[in-house]
């Protein structure tokens, strides 16, 4: 079975699959392997039907991860996705006669409302907290400025190079985006301004001499992660004495929530965002019920007696 499993990331790589993405299905798909193995004894996958198929899909629901946790509905779908899209590759290239998931239904995913969406004032509070006087404040602040004012997502900001930002347009070129997907994004004019500030005195000095294009540096003047980000983040949420989960992802529910609360389109919403599917974004229609509320009070018998 191993064979396939190679000849399947060939296949990928041809595609121009991400590295990342590819690494992520193949390690789905040794998950699976090592379920048909241990739990069914089953070492040929034209033995797989569709019944072994619905087994994985229930053994997902009580098996737990490497780490002891477990699989959550996106994740249970993101495994499931991931086998259908091996079968399809397995069926056109003839390695076996049929594709036992064509029948298979990916688990129901609740369509959550974003949740720790900040206030106004909550980011007032949040960017005042870095010293800009600083050059670990300064670069903190432009972050934070970036995350609020465009709503990209951290794997976005941590791959920004210093020649995807316009500060005379005021725009933002995302590079290879979620779906391998470029767009350009606006930024307000303070984090233009701060970004513009940061590049010509503050980034240099984190570079220290060295050559790198990346636009928002660690300490040691290697490229940022999202870790280290979501560090940063968290940190000056909590001197900001901000009680909920700030997270970078938060942010950008929080630009979002914030712009169509002022009244922009969702169809602008959705390509500052870079989403697929309008639906995604719609979501957000749910979170601000200002709207509703004004109809509630107006209307609403009880508010005048």
């Amino acid at each position: 079975m191993d064979r396939y499993l190679w000849l399947f990331r060939d296949y990928l790589r041809a595609r121009n699959f991400k590295k990342k993405t590819i690494k992520g299905y193949l390690q789905q798909i040794k998950r699976f392997y090592r379920y048909l193995r241990r739990e069914l004894g089953i070492t040929d996958l034209a033995q797989v039907t569709r019944e072994v198929i619905l087994g994985y899909q229930q053994y997902l629901v009580t098996a737990k991860s490497d780490r002891g946790q477990p699989y959550t509905v996106p994740t249970q779908s993101t495994y499931l996705g991931s086998l259908r899209t091996f079968y399809r590759f397995m069926v056109r290239y003839d390695h076996v006669l049929y594709d036992p998931t064509t029948l298979m239904e990916l688990p129901r995913q609740d369509r959550r409302l974003p949740r720790e969406i900040l206030t106004k004032k909550e980011v007032q509070r949040l960017l005042a907290q870095p010293d800009i006087a600083t050059l670990q404040g300064y670069r903190d602040r432009v972050a934070i400025e970036i995350f609020y004012a465009t709503g990209i997502r951290v794997s976005e900001l941590c791959g920004l190079d210093v020649y995807d930002v316009d500060v005379g347009k005021g725009t933002l070129m995302i590079r290879d985006g979620k779906g391998s997907k470029d767009r350009v994004v606006p930024m307000t004019a303070t984090a233009s301004e701060f970004t513009e500030g940061y590049m010509q005195k503050i980034r240099p000095k984190f570079l220290r001499g060295r050559s790198d294009a990346a636009l928002i540096l660690r300490n040691n003047g290697s490229r940022m992660d999202k870790f280290t980000m979501l560090w940063i983040v968290q940190r000056y949420a909590k001197w900001a004495k901000i009680k909920k989960n700030v997270t970078c992802h938060g942010l950008r529910h929080t630009c979002a929530t914030h712009l169509l609360e002022q009244g922009v389109n969702i169809r602008y919403i959705q390509q500052l965002l870079g989403h697929e599917s309008l639906e995604t974004t719609q979501i957000y229609t749910r979170v601000d019920i200002s709207s509703l509320k004004k109809a509630h009070q107006k209307h609403h018998p009880r508010e005048r007696f």
